[in-house]
This record gives C-alpha cells, structure tokens and sequence, in this order.
C-alpha cells in the first residue's frame, strides 16, 4: 500500500529490540548496530538502499579535535550537522547558494560577500567560510563553463573538485561533499524492485544520509518517537501516516521502516 509502511515495520522491530541501545539517542552507535540487524529486511521491501545515518556520537569525538586550518571544531560541527548531500539545508547546497549570490556582472566574483553569506547561513566562523570563497573564486574562474547547467552536475563537480586539496589544507578537514545530482536523477528514474517507487526513491535521495533535521533518517526516528506510547506501545499505521507526510513517500514505502 505505499512506501512508508516499509519503514514502520523497521520502527517496530527497533522498538521491540533496541530500546535499552536506543535509550540515550536514537543516532548513537549502540542504537544505529541494534537497529541495523534489520538492514536486510528493509532494503528488501524498499527496493534500493535507504539514505542512512552515521552514529551522533562518533561525529561528536571526530570533531573535539581542532582541525589543523582555518576551520575550528565548532565549525565542522556545525557543517557535519548540515552534511552532504545537494537537497536545501545541506552544507553544500548553502555554500552553492552563496556562490551564486556572491557574484554580479559588474563586480564579477566577490569572496568578501561569499564569506559573510556562507559564515551566516552555515553558522561557521568568517576564516572557515573564506577557504569556501577562495574554492568558489576557482569556480567561477575556471569552471563557469561546466557549472552553466547546475552547481551539482557532474561535469561542473570534477572541474571544482581540482581545487579539492587547497579546500583541505585551508579548512583542515575533509568537508561535507556533494554527489552528482543527475547522477541521482538517473538513478531512480527506473522504478524500485520493493514497495518503495522511483518517485518514493527521488524524495528519500532529496532528504538525504545524516541526522541532521529535516534529513531522512532524522524523519524517520522523529516518527519513530511520535508513534509510541506507554498505552499502545509502538503503533505502525502512525508511524506509517507520519512518514509518508513528513518525507513524501507512499504509505507502502514508509512501512518498511
């Protein structure tokens, strides 16, 4: 009936299982392993593999570490909350963004607006956001012709991506990075084997891996959380409607999870 239900049914065996490994955070290690014993089970009725999450935790102690360049600690947690990927509110797409209103036909490309824009809409200090400036001057410098399409094509990512290593020396880390987006388009134009459709795909592939909020498995552990109670214990058609609302797939999707 719809791709939701095939996350609903994931929940579920998550609350049958895992709620002492799950107790502190639905994104720990403890809680991501548990739930993972059913991995096979939820591809299977999806039809391809869902974004995922990495474990909280684990990007917590990656970056207590300063890193070595002009980005702080408090900068790459700022830009792993935001994570990869091409959708709105992923750190790539704001740095993009900025790129694109950072430059005007009669001043050309202007890092100094680029730092203020992505310092501003990424939460990241101005020294951290000027590497991002000094990667989107290369651009727009030497790439113009193969970003003319889109910021996230292939074609215009290999160009920008000869700049990758001067980016991480400058930050001091490896950044959220993003795939190429027709690569994605091409991916699920052809229809899912499981309950989930090419359509269900494209919105789960738009929300993306990570545990920031509004990513897919943020989604889905919100559900999660909003379909138990202590009266009913974990209700799969709840679960089922919420995320077929709040990610946009079909209810037979949502209830493999």
């Amino acid at each position: 009936s719809g791709c939701a239900s095939c996350f609903a049914a994931s929940g579920k065996y998550g609350f049958d299982n895992c709620k002492g490994a799950c107790l502190t955070s639905w994104c720990s290690s403890k809680c991501l392993d548990c739930v993972d014993k059913y991995h096979d089970t939820l591809v299977s009725c999806v039809g391809s593999e869902p974004p995922s999450a990495s474990p909280c935790n684990e990007e917590v102690a990656a970056v207590e570490e300063t890193a070595a360049g002009q980005c702080s600690a408090a900068d790459a947690a700022a830009m792993q909350q935001e994570g990869p990927g091409t959708a709105a509110g992923n750190f790539p797409q704001l740095a993009a963004k900025c790129g694109k209103s950072s430059f005007s036909i009669f001043h050309g490309f202007q890092e100094d607006k680029y730092t203020q824009c992505l310092s501003s809409s990424a939460k990241i200090s101005s020294g951290c956001a000027s590497c991002f400036a000094a990667s989107g001057k290369y651009g727009f410098d030497n790439c113009k012709g193969a970003c003319l399409t889109s910021w996230c094509s292939s074609k215009c990512l290999d160009c920008v991506d000869k700049y990758h290593d001067t980016l991480v020396s400058c930050v001091g880390s490896e950044p959220p990075s993003a795939s190429p987006c027709n690569e994605e388009v091409a991916a699920v134009e052809e229809t899912a084997a499981g309950q989930c459709s090419a359509a269900d795909a494209a919105a789960m592939q738009q929300e993306g891996p990570g545990t920031a909020a509004g990513n897919f498995p943020q989604l889905a552990a919100k559900c999660g959380k909003s379909s138990f109670s202590i009266f009913h214990g974990f209700q799969e058609d709840k679960y089922t409607q919420c995320l077929s609302s709040s990610a946009k797939i079909s209810s037979g999707c949502a209830s493999c999870f």
